[in-house]
């Protein structure tokens, strides 16, 4: 008897001892370029698709628009693809939606203080390939 629950002991322990060694899992490291006058990146998960992951530059074009930059990370968190958009100056990342695999970010000019061609901008991104169509409005 004693034999037996010493076995059923050990056996018990190097079962648990490889129950913890399979759950030890490497972290993955995402870097993303500094930019130290900005606010954080926005960071959105598209389910099964991974996360996009955007950003506005400082710069102001010649046109008075914006560069917006869109990155989707798939669920290894490696880059699929990575787009520019040119958003009116102002705009500000609002809501987003989720359809299927397209997604809808939309973006609002929050001061209303200067003159602008719209006072919305809705972005719908298609995740598989990153093709992006601006649709712009007023209230």
């Amino acid at each position: 008897m004693k034999v037996t629950t010493r076995i059923l002991l050990v056996l018990l322990f190097f079962l648990n001892l490889g129950n913890s060694f399979g759950q030890q899992k490497t972290p993955i490291r995402l870097e993303l370029n500094a930019r130290l006058t900005e606010d954080s990146y926005e960071v959105i998960p598209c389910s099964e698709n991974g996360v996009i992951v955007f950003f506005e530059e400082d710069q102001v074009l010649e046109n008075g628009k914006v560069n917006w930059h869109f990155a989707l990370f798939d669920n290894k968190l490696q880059e699929s693809w990575m787009i520019v958009s040119e958003l009116q100056k102002g705009m500000s990342f609002y809501k987003e939606a989720l359809l299927g695999d397209t997604l809808y970010l939309f973006f609002v000019d929050i001061d209303g203080k200067k003159a602008k061609q719209s006072d919305y901008q809705i972005l719908k991104i298609e995740l598989f390939s990153g093709d992006a169509i601006l649709f712009e409005g007023e209230y």
